[in-house]
């Protein structure tokens, strides 16, 4: 079964700019067979201004190493954080409906889901700046 949540990511632009999370198990038979999958998409397609997301970063635990899709944005993980960078911003449209959306991308841990709060680098402001959206990790990643 595959689980979607959808959260805003608040960017200071219209329209709307979201952060969408997937989050699945693996089949049996499967090299991640009882592991999660979590897939994210940053998606502003809704949104309209001059504003781009650069990277995202999520709170999460240990990473399952599997044979993940060559081009998939590049991740660092320090401590607890990973950061996705995208090669190329995701960024709002002119009007609505024109602007950008990464493809979905992700990784495996061991951890089920729990909920987390996410962060994005912005471009394209006055001053770069930073935006917290809510998302879903895994749960081996937040501290209490």
């Amino acid at each position: 079964m595959v689980n979607d949540t959808v959260a805003t990511i608040p960017i200071g632009i219209s329209g709307r700019a979201a952060l969408q999370t997937r989050t699945f198990t693996g089949g049996a038979g499967s090299s991640a067979a009882g592991k999660t999958g979590y897939q994210y998409r940053v998606n502003l397609t809704g949104a309209v201004g001059s504003r781009c997301v650069s990277a995202l970063k999520l709170p999460f635990g240990t990473i399952v190493k599997l044979p993940y899709i060559p081009g998939s944005p590049y991740a660092d993980k320090t401590g607890d954080t990973i950061i996705f960078t995208f090669s190329k911003p995701v960024c709002a449209g002119a009007s609505p409906g024109n602007g950008e959306s990464s493809l979905f991308f992700g990784l495996t841990a061991d951890e089920p889901p729990k909920s987390a709060v996410a962060n994005v680098d912005v471009t394209g402001a006055a001053s770069a700046m930073r935006a917290g959206a809510r998302s879903t990790c895994a749960s081996g990643s937040i501290k209490s």
